[in-house]
Formats: structure tokens, C-alpha cells, sequence
């Protein structure tokens, strides 16, 4: 990839907090260091609770913070690249040993995602205590989801598949999915 050309001016500009230029920087190299933390997400569970814009922006704000106490001397766009993925690279091993502490490996959590949830059937019909239980808890869950998130839902238990939503909404599959599952992460933490 050919980059445009790291002049002291436009260094001075980021360093000075110019807007203008942090923006043409992000549009810049963003491109780049995206695809690299979506190299380094090979991961479907860590994927599942990390997002690649959350890393890019925390190498970026990184980046800025020790730009403007002058920290940086590049010679070449290429040897500001090789810095960039340097931070990307430690940033997403930073985030994995956090993912993977103890306290809350990823590899042992279970998803909410109505793809991934089990249902367990039991004999009997369920006694009207647990019916009102039930509903009191569906109606608390919809009210602390948003109303994309609400409509995602609402779909999926209409039966239709991630394709036919992501279709509806004109977004990608994935991305549905993502956004479904970590709402629903989110609600069951403040449930």
C-alpha cells in the first residue's frame, strides 16, 4: 500500500491536536491496522466480545497520547506502519490475557445468542408461577433493549434466519448476529 508522505508539518499538526490532520491520519491508515486486528481475531469466541474498531481506536488514541509528548520519529510512512502494527499486535494480546483471566475467560462463557442457546425440555407443562415468572422476564428484557435490537429479536423468533433480518435491516449477517448477541450479553448482566 502506497501512503502519503509523513511531513513534519502535518506530524506537527497531529501533535498539536489539528483535527483536520488526526482525521486525514485516521483515513489514512485505519485501512491498515483494521485488517490486521482482524488477522490477529482468528478466534470466534473472542470475536464474540471483542470488536476490531475498539482496538483500532484504542491504538489510535494511544498513538495520539504519545505524539503529543513528542515520543515518535519516523524516517519513512513504512516505519510509521511498522509502529502502528506493532501496537495493534500488543493491544490484541493484551486484550486476550484480559479476556482469559480467570475471572472471565471467554472460553468458558456461555453465549446468550439465540443461535448458541439451549433449550432444555422437561416433562409436564410449566406451572403458572413459572409462566408469570417468564413473562415478567421477557417483559424487563425487551424494555432494556433498544428498538434495532428489539425488531432483531422479534424477527428471530419469528423464525426468520440471519440473512433474511440482516436483508430487512440492510446490514450484514454478522453484524445482526454481533449486535443481537452482545445486547443480549448486556441485558442478562444488568438482569
Amino acid at each position: 500500500m502506497t501512503y502519503q508522505k509523513m511531513d513534519d508539518e502535518w506530524f506537527s499538526r497531529i501533535r498539536a491536536g489539528d483535527e483536520e490532520a488526526i482525521t486525514a491520519f485516521v483515513k489514512e491508515y485505519e485501512p491498515e491496522i483494521r485488517a490486521e486486528v482482524r488477522r490477529r481475531f482468528r478466534r470466534r469466541d473472542l470475536r464474540r466480545v471483542l470488536d476490531s474498531g475498539d482496538i483500532c481506536q484504542s491504538v489510535f488514541k494511544n498513538f495520539f497520547a504519545s505524539a503529543s509528548l513528542d515520543r515518535f520519529e519516523f524516517d519513512t510512512p513504512e516505519a510509521l506502519v511498522k509502529l502502528l502494527l506493532r501496537m495493534v499486535r500488543n493491544k490484541v494480546v493484551d486484550q486476550v490475557r484480559r479476556q482469559q483471566a480467570d475471572r472471565r475467560d471467554v472460553r468458558r462463557t456461555e453465549s446468550l445468542c439465540p443461535t448458541q442457546h439451549q433449550v432444555v425440555l422437561r416433562s409436564g407443562e410449566p406451572s403458572p408461577e413459572e409462566l408469570a415468572t417468564f413473562a415478567e422476564l421477557r417483559t424487563r428484557l425487551r424494555s432494556r433493549l433498544s428498538t434495532l435490537e428489539r425488531r432483531i429479536a422479534e424477527l428471530r423468533v419469528a423464525g426468520c434466519s440471519w440473512n433474511a433480518v440482516a436483508e430487512q435491516l440492510g446490514e450484514a449477517p454478522d453484524a445482526v448476529r454481533k449486535r443481537l448477541c452482545r445486547a443480549m450479553d448486556r441485558v442478562s448482566r444488568e438482569l
